[in-house]
């Protein structure tokens, strides 16, 4: 039961997103760290107007193709505030999932105990009921024979059916 409620509940799965996502803000915030590279290439075909031996036109051609890197030498604290920050982040993040599977683990295993409470006080009601049936009837007999008066079986009745509603109810 408990089991089944923390692998299901989504107030659970949500903070497992939330963890996962702030762990990414922390590689992306370390990513400052690193150079960049970027790679480009172009090319360029073109006619010129003048004509040539041959009564063609001349083609020019250019391709060009490049890799740069760039790195931030200092930009003043500002990367290793946002990282330290970012861990943080995650550190408080990791804290209320946590709190969040223990609330789910809390609330399982107390609609557990609940439920389980509530049988054993439906077989306590079950068996005040057969004993106020056992009432009534010893209450009736001893009515049929004279020997007490009407109001104890009217008592037993009442006391009967006022049990049977709670377990009713219960």
């Amino acid at each position: 039961c408990v089991q089944e409620a923390v692998l299901n509940h989504p107030k659970i799965r949500k903070a497992e997103e939330d963890y996962r996502n702030r762990e990414a803000l922390v590689v992306q915030a370390r990513s400052d760290y690193y150079p960049t590279l970027s790679l480009g290439s172009s090319y360029t075909q073109g006619r010129d107007t003048g004509s040539t031996a041959d009564g063609g036109h001349p083609v020019s051609e250019s391709r060009k193709a490049g890799l740069s890197a760039s790195q931030h030498i200092s930009n003043f604290g500002r990367r290793d505030s946002l990282v330290k920050q970012s861990l943080l982040n995650l550190k408080v993040q990791k804290a209320v999932l946590e709190q969040a599977r223990q609330n789910v683990i809390y609330n399982a295993r107390t609609a557990y105990f609940n439920v389980d409470l509530k049988k054993k006080l439906l077989e306590v009601a079950k068996d005040e009921l057969d004993a106020f049936d056992v009432r009534l009837k010893t209450a009736e007999a001893f009515y049929e024979q004279g020997l007490k008066p009407y109001s104890e079986v009217t008592k037993a009745w009442t006391d009967y059916y006022q049990d049977r509603k709670s377990v009713v109810e219960g």
